[in-house]
């Protein structure tokens, strides 16, 4: 009867004792997990701060680490310690019931946000089930992409001939005499067979501005 007993006591503290180990295990390994995710979230927040997807994960993180600090500072040294420990009392239960609680329902919350979140993509298709580009910047108001980076192109050009920027202007560009009757502007349209040499921007915006009224070229502002 004796020895059936304290077998019986023995598995009991057997299985506590493993279920201790595994605990602690996942203890650790989940704060070193969340360590490192928390980490690699900071050096990409300039990155990724634009997405509200970033904002939602991040709060998660945050959440969930406090839970973490919460069941290694309280949760497992109770569960070694017993009724022994000093924060055993009613009070200090109370307190802690709301301090396990709040994460936990917090980490419920950002994660329901999270899935919505994903949910908001319109189709798996995407991005194949977006209108035509040319519904998409009519919706917009938007110019065609390569108008607005035409426009971009002559008012950085504007600014650099103007000396509104601390860019030289010729790093970028070389000015022939005026008598020289094929350019009535001055500035040397380089003549190249590269095809990347003839796209660049110095070659192709010399060829644009020069082709630009007197009246835009000195004006102020070109936009």
């Amino acid at each position: 009867m004796s020895s059936s007993i304290s077998e019986e006591f023995t598995l009991e503290d057997a299985a506590a004792n493993g279920f201790l180990v595994l605990y602690a295990t996942l203890l650790v390994l989940g704060s070193i997990a969340s360590a490192l995710f928390m980490v690699a979230m900071f050096r990409g927040r300039k990155m990724f701060g634009q997405w509200p997807f970033f904002h939602i994960v991040r709060s998660l993180m945050h959440l969930d680490a406090i839970y973490l600090i919460f069941q290694i500072a309280f949760v497992f040294p109770s569960m070694l310690a017993g009724e022994t420990a000093w924060y055993s009392s009613k009070m200090m239960h109370a307190v802690m019931s709301v301090f396990e609680f709040l994460p936990a329902k917090g980490v419920l919350y950002l994660t329901l946000l999270m899935t919505l979140n994903r949910l908001a993509v319109p189709s798996p298709d995407y991005p194949l089930s977006l209108p035509s580009y040319s519904d998409r910047i009519k919706t917009l108001s938007l110019r065609a992409l390569t108008e607005r980076r035409v426009i971009g192109d002559l008012c950085m050009t504007h600014m650099i001939m103007n000396g509104f920027t601390i860019i030289p202007r010729s790093l970028f560009y070389v000015y022939k005499p005026l008598r020289d009757r094929t350019s009535s502007f001055g500035i040397n349209i380089e003549l190249t067979t590269s095809t990347p040499r003839y796209h660049s921007f110095p070659v192709r915006t010399s060829r644009w501005y020069s082709q630009l009224p007197d009246s835009i070229r000195t004006a102020p502002n070109i936009r």
